[in-house]
């Protein structure tokens, strides 16, 4: 009975993504909810509808979803990137570095955590650092498309 209870969530979460994509949030909505009473524990659920919520700017709600799917997968690094985009969009941007910081625990050699502090430092107005993480972040991936771009405007922002 069991996987075919978590064979229907995960097909729930799957119609839920596509809605969502779709832009049909109020469907993806019902979809995951149903996914989440069929497996409590489904964290890809939960992040899916922290990144709704984030996009209607309903930041607790978000927040909350985020927490619950890491609690169910403390080392989801798309999780720990969420939550700090989460700070992040609210202009916390230490508690934003305090999750990435922790994240980096979990996965030292990902380039997407490395970027995203460089881009908070850049918000901060911390260039110096935000120009040390970017270079990090195209050490660890040298295709880094958004770190490639960033970089040129902090080296430009360094050198003027």
């Amino acid at each position: 009975m069991e996987d075919i209870s978590l064979r229907a969530a995960e097909a729930h979460r799957e119609r839920g993504r596509e809605l969502a994509e779709e832009g049909d949030l109020d469907g993806a909505l019902k979809e995951l909810d149903e996914a989440i009473k069929l497996d409590p524990r489904d964290a890809p659920s939960y992040l899916i509808l922290s990144e709704i919520y984030q996009s209607l700017e309903e930041y607790k709600k978000s927040l909350n979803y985020c927490q619950q799917a890491m609690m169910y997968e403390p080392e989801n690094i798309e999780a720990w990137l969420r939550l700090a985009n989460i700070y992040d969009e609210q202009g916390e941007y230490d508690s934003a570095l305090q999750q990435l910081n922790y994240a980096l625990k979990f996965d030292a050699k990902n380039a997407d955590i490395y970027y995203l502090m460089g881009y908070i430092y850049a918000e901060k107005e911390d260039y110096r650092r935000a120009k040390d993480f970017m270079e990090k972040a195209i050490q660890v991936d040298p295709g880094h498309e958004d770190a490639l771009r960033d970089i040129e405007a902090i080296k430009e922002v360094l050198e003027g």
